[in-house]
């Protein structure tokens, strides 16, 4: 199975600069319960098989990654840390978990903005992504 999200999940761990903030604090969709900060959560927002005009087996994931932090600043440097780690994504094989895989062709930056809820005690940074990668 192919899943482009643990795939990038796995990257952003390996990062010596985002590991130096968030650790290996980087989940799945949504924070655990309690957590530490700051963190990252990763979602896959949709994805679209791309076979009509590429029938190589390619797909475009469009992917937001929110940076989580308790006071403002660390989320901001912590999301510019995760979008220099995607932006050096050409052509490039990530292995995952126990066989897992994802070939990731390109990834382009698709604008990111903070989240200034005043309801939330906490700061966040959205960051979107489209990432080309093989699913098959």
């Amino acid at each position: 199975m192919r899943d482009v999200v643990y795939a990038l999940i796995t990257l952003l761990k390996a990062d010596a600069g985002v590991a130096a903030v968030a650790s290996t604090r980087v989940y799945r969709k949504k924070l655990p319960l309690n957590p530490t900060f700051p963190a990252i959560t990763v979602s896959k927002v949709d994805n679209i098989r791309d076979e009509i005009t590429n029938t190589g087996g390619y797909a475009h994931a469009r992917v937001q990654v929110t940076t989580w932090a308790e006071s403002p600043g660390p989320e901001e440097g912590l999301a510019e840390s995760c979008a220099d780690v995607l932006h050096r994504l050409t052509n490039k094989t990530v292995t995952y978990g126990t066989g897992g895989w994802v070939r990731i062709i390109s990834v382009t930056d698709a604008g990111g903005i903070p989240d200034d809820n005043a309801e939330i005690p906490l700061y966040m940074e959205h960051r979107d992504f489209i990432v080309h990668y093989d699913y098959q």
